[in-house]
Order: structure tokens, then C-alpha cells, then sequence
């Protein structure tokens, strides 16, 4: 039998206190601590990033509360206690590997065996700060660095995590500044080894079963069968489909082929992306169909190239893909 958890609820719209989100205990007695976070998270994040980071936090009290009579294990101890119930938890339940930088600071990597998601887990630095501010924790932020602090002002980019320079938190964490500012993190426990790597799914049946899982969704049309099918046929990303323009196919001859933007070029066509003869006839139909439909000159595929060379308009400016109020359709969407 699974024993109970910390667990949150959201407040119903017709109730009046001031707090989004209730945390309780495993005895259901509401927990004040987490809760104040969620309430100041909500002021600093998106109400889903409060939520993943709840969803990683609870499991980390829960096991706290397994340890009550444990006084070496303890969220509210001195900074030393903290950082040793974190690193038994990081090693003990979501089986990672901890390593001490000769800097002080411990370095996490993930391995095969790895439970839920490491990096909004050390989002629990913000749990920190959160509790700083509102007095509830007074002694010094137990996730922070102190020796990494005069760090700051160097580049990141000059190294790398095998070296004996600090890496950076993950993004996902939502403690660390844009990538734009590479700076070191002052994180004390600093995540390793983490990036995503793609899984090739090895089934010739699975765009198939994709596509026909589409078609009994309630919504889906033909501009969504496109991208799905480009999705599938060129292994490009989510923004660099929805972001297709007619001048990407142009540039191409307006067959089966497209130029694309990628991660990280700023808009620069750099790659180009090939598909079926299928599909091309698929999105020839979308374009004269639907989209024209949601298009304000109601323009067809034939007339857009003499648009175009009549100076009416920029192919470039022509999304390929619309949503409903007739506006590029986004990656969100």
C-alpha cells in the first residue's frame, strides 16, 4: 500500500482567501510553508511552472516526513543539514550521482535509473529564497554558493562541466538567468549531464498510428494533418513548422521542399526540410481550402507567386499555416 503524501489543491474560484494553491501534509493539515511558496511562486512564474515544481517538491517532504525522529534529516535545520538531506535525497530516491567539486559545491548527474525530473527538484533553491524573504527560514539559503558568487563575472561559455568551473542550472529550473547571459550559477547543487537526448522510436507503424489518433480528435483538420505529417517526415521542430512561410517554399520551387529557421538562428533560413509527394498535395489542398478560408484576401496558391512578383506582397511575410483569426499559427497552438 502506497502511504500518503503532501499533496496541493487549487482555490475554487467562489472562495475569497488569498492563497492559489493549498498544500496539506500526509495528515491533511495544511502545510504553511509550501503554501506560502506557491502563493509567492505565482508572482515570479507561470501557475504551470508552480505547479511542476509542487509536483517535484511534495515527494521530497513526504519522504521528510517519513524521517521525523531524524533529526539529521531536515528542511528547517542549519544550511549543513539541509544540504546533507538534499544530497541523501538526490542519491537515495531519485537515484542520481553526486560529486564534490573541489570548489565545495556538489555536482548532480542523472543516470539511467534516474527518477522525476532532477531539474525542477532543485527549483527547491527558490523554495529557499521564497522562505528567506517571508522570514519563515532565517538562516542563509542552504541552495546558494556563496564561493561561487565572485565567479560571476566570467563567461561560461570558455568552459565546459568537465572542467573546474561551475556549469549552469538547467532552464527548466527557473532559478538562472537567460541564456543570452552566461554567468555561472551559484547553485549548490549543480545539475550535470542533463541535456535532452532524442529517442528514435524504431516503429514504421507510429506515424500512421499518429495520424489516425488525429483524425478522431474533435478539431482536427486538414492544417493539422500537415503538421503532424511534417513533423514526422522531417524530424523538425514544433516552432520551425508552424513557422514556415510561403517564401520557404518558393525558394525551394515550391515542390517538396521548404527552407527552415533552427534553434538558435534568429530567424535565418539555415537548413531546408523535405517531405512526401503526399504531403505536398496535402498542404496545396490546405492552402486553396482551409486556409483560404481564414486568409483576408482569400488569395489561392496560384495567385500568391504573381502577387509577389507584382510587389503586392513578401512571400516572406505569407505564413504557411493559420490560425482561425487568420495570424500565423504558433507552436504553442
Amino acid at each position: 500500500m502506497v502511504p500518503p503524501g503532501y499533496r496541493f489543491v487549487e482555490r475554487p474560484p467562489d472562495v475569497g482567501h488569498g492563497h492559489p494553491m493549498l498544500v496539506f501534509d500526509a495528515a491533511d493539515r495544511l502545510d504553511l510553508p509550501l503554501t506560502t511558496f506557491s502563493r509567492e511562486g505565482l508572482r515570479r512564474l507561470s501557475a504551470s511552472s508552480v505547479r511542476v515544481y509542487l509536483y517535484a517538491l511534495l515527494p521530497f517532504f513526504t519522504f521528510l516526513a517519513g524521517c521525523a525522529l531524524d533529526a539529521e534529516r531536515s528542511w528547517n535545520g542549519d544550511v549543513e543539514t539541509v544540504r546533507n538531506t538534499v544530497a541523501d535525497y538526490l542519491e537515495d530516491h531519485l537515484n542520481c550521482v553526486i560529486r564534490r567539486h573541489r570548489l565545495g559545491f556538489e555536482l548532480v548527474s542523472v543516470t539511467g535509473r534516474t527518477r522525476g525530473n532532477v531539474g525542477a527538484f532543485l527549483a527547491l533553491k527558490l523554495f529557499y529564497v521564497v522562505l528567506c524573504e517571508v522570514g519563515c527560514y532565517t538562516a542563509e539559503n542552504p541552495l546558494v554558493d556563496v564561493t561561487s558568487r565572485g565567479l560571476g563575472d566570467f563567461d561560461y561559455d570558455e568552459f565546459d562541466d568537465d572542467a573546474d568551473h561551475p556549469p549552469r542550472m538547467p532552464q527548466i529550473s527557473g532559478v538562472e538567468p537567460s541564456r543570452s547571459h552566461r554567468l555561472f550559477t551559484d547553485s549548490f547543487f549543480k545539475l550535470v549531464g542533463g541535456d535532452w537526448t532524442p529517442q528514435i522510436i524504431d516503429d514504421p507503424t507510429f506515424p500512421v498510428a499518429v495520424v489516425a489518433g488525429g483524425r478522431t480528435l474533435c478539431g482536427w483538420g486538414l492544417r493539422e494533418e500537415c503538421v503532424t505529417r511534417l513533423l514526422l517526415e522531417t524530424g523538425g521542430r514544433i516552432f520551425e513548422v508552424t513557422g514556415l512561410t510561403l517564401g520557404d517554399g518558393r525558394s525551394r520551387g515550391l515542390t517538396r521542399e521548404v527552407t527552415s529557421a533552427s534553434k538558435g538562428s534568429h530567424g535565418r533560413r539555415v537548413k531546408f526540410f523535405r517531405f512526401s509527394l503526399e504531403t505536398a498535395t496535402l498542404l496545396r489542398r490546405y492552402f486553396d481550402g482551409q486556409r483560404r478560408a481564414h486568409d483576408r484576401r482569400r488569395w489561392t496558391l496560384a495567385q500568391h507567386p504573381r502577387a509577389c512578383d507584382d510587389n503586392l506582397v513578401n512571400a516572406n511575410d505569407v505564413p504557411l499555416f493559420l490560425s482561425a483569426r487568420g495570424t500565423q499559427l504558433s507552436a504553442k497552438s
